[in-house]
């Protein structure tokens, strides 16, 4: 059997486990699943960007979308007073489409760029065409979105396998639980994967002067990539890597119009989205650029953050598994053997990487890393907390998830041609995932008494 046809094998069997665990799973228990589906209903009827709210016109903050899909929505938040999960999921059974339309809001999507949307926008859309239920509907939309980021990663593998900490990475009952989420947390995790392979690749087998496709490919994921989640933005260096290495004119101005694009849209996105959830005494901007003036006050807050032993506690198992809406935590015990698990494999592979060979790419690969989980803490410091702030609030250990995947590929050798993962290796993740998809299933059952229906 080879190794396409293994990979092949394996992502059907996940696919059907992935089909059977998300029956325990009710809609809505990931954090800002409301509104991304929000969007991207707005996206399926032709609406790319927010509108301002008519009653208040202070910027773009929402749009129109059914009333059905929103009441839906709503009643499946973990509010005080709301049914329980299993309870709204019955009854959405027998609701199908209002086919009229009202304003929601959806601000916090604002900064993303609409193209990471698509695969939620096709279920919704095929959905209302065919009328199907509210329950069906999200279910044929969460099976599109599952299927697009395990076939991502399916691609990603097949150029490049990746080492056992970075699929250890996808299989923590944390990325388990958003990978069967439709937000858009899974789908920029194998982006993710996708954006290094090929890099991988190029660097693997130097392009030549004019750009392939698989070169201008890298360059539009990067692009998706960094405009869905500002803090990767010290991934548009890898271009600049592979324009140093193998400069062209072709290649300097594929280059610079996706500096340009990814900017453009970042800066368009943070000037004209209006989020009323967060009341500040002064605006995102002003606030930037207080700190970019003044890096030492930052880096003072910053320091205070992460030496708070709670908040740092805090990180740890909300990187882990503290799942939905930040209150289905797993058991104390699977986060301390999962954690373990974790670094005993960081240890080995820093132990085994031949850190000489591939240097400058394994250097960049540990700039991105850090570098982005530095921004994470900028961006909330500028977005969600006030001014001036004692900590940093708004940070969720989840978000560390895709800069630790790029640490995680500073480990591999680089040089390699695409290894196959030896049998005990394939074993030992079999019971990581074995182990981490209990974890969660058993988390989820406890909180919303869900059975398999």
């Amino acid at each position: 059997m080879n190794q396409r046809t293994r990979l092949g094998l394996f992502a059907f069997i996940i696919f059907l486990i992935a089909a059977v665990v998300t029956r325990v799973m009710p809609a809505v228990q990931s954090p800002d699943e409301n509104v991304h589906l929000l969007r991207a209903d707005m996206i399926a009827h032709g609406q790319w960007l927010l509108q301002p709210d008519a009653q208040r016109l202070k910027g773009r903050e929402g749009g129109w979308v059914d009333a059905n899909l929103d009441s839906f929505l709503a009643a499946m938040m973990p509010r005080s007073g709301n049914p329980p999960a299993k309870v709204v999921m019955e009854r959405a059974k027998d609701i199908n489409w209002a086919g009229h339309q009202v304003f929601a809001n959806s601000a916090g999507t604002g900064y993303y760029i609409p193209l990471i949307y698509v695969p939620h926008a096709a279920g919704l859309f095929i959905s209302r065409q065919l009328d199907f239920s509210m329950r069906t509907s999200y279910e044929l939309t969460r099976a599109i979105v599952i299927a697009t980021s395990f076939a991502i990663i399916v691609w990603a593998c097949l150029l490049h396998t990746p080492s056992p900490l970075a699929l250890m990475l996808l299989l923590t009952p944390m990325s388990i639980f958003q990978f069967l989420s439709p937000t858009i947390d899974g789908l920029c995790a194998s982006i993710t994967l996708l954006i290094v392979s090929i890099w991988i690749l190029l660097n693997r087998e130097p392009p030549g002067k004019s750009v392939s496709r698989l070169e201008y490919l890298l360059y539009l994921l990067i692009f998706i990539l960094c405009s869905a989640r500002t803090n990767l933005l010290p991934a548009l260096l890898i271009p600049a890597f592979i324009l140093k290495n193998n400069y062209s004119s072709q290649r300097l101005i594929a280059t610079l119009v996706l500096y340009t694009l990814t900017l453009g849209w970042i800066a368009f996105g943070v000037f004209s989205t209006y989020d009323h959830r967060v009341v500040r005494s002064l605006p995102t901007t002003e606030i930037m650029i207080r700190y970019l003036r003044s890096p030492s006050e930052f880096f003072i807050l910053l320091w205070d953050t992460v030496m708070d032993n709670d908040l740092r506690r805090f990180y740890k198992h909300s990187f882990i598994g503290i799942l939905g809406w930040i209150d289905t935590p797993i058991s104390r015990q699977s986060i301390r053997i999962i954690f373990s698990a974790l670094i005993l494999v960081v240890l080995i592979q820093a132990f085994r990487a031949p850190w000489r060979s591939a240097l400058e790419m394994r250097g960049l690969m540990l700039f991105i890393s850090f570098s982005s989980a530095l921004l994470i803490f900028f961006a909330m410091a500028v977005s969600w907390s006030n001014y001036p702030a004692l900590r940093i609030i708004g940070v969720h250990g989840r978000y560390f998830t895709i800069p630790a995947i790029f640490l995680a590929y500073a480990f591999e050798n680089l040089n390699a041609g695409k290894p196959a993962l030896k049998p005990w290796v394939v074993f030992a993740l079999l019971c990581f995932s074995g182990y981490s998809l209990y974890a969660m299933t058993s988390a989820v059952i406890i909180q919303h008494e869900m059975p398999f229906f």
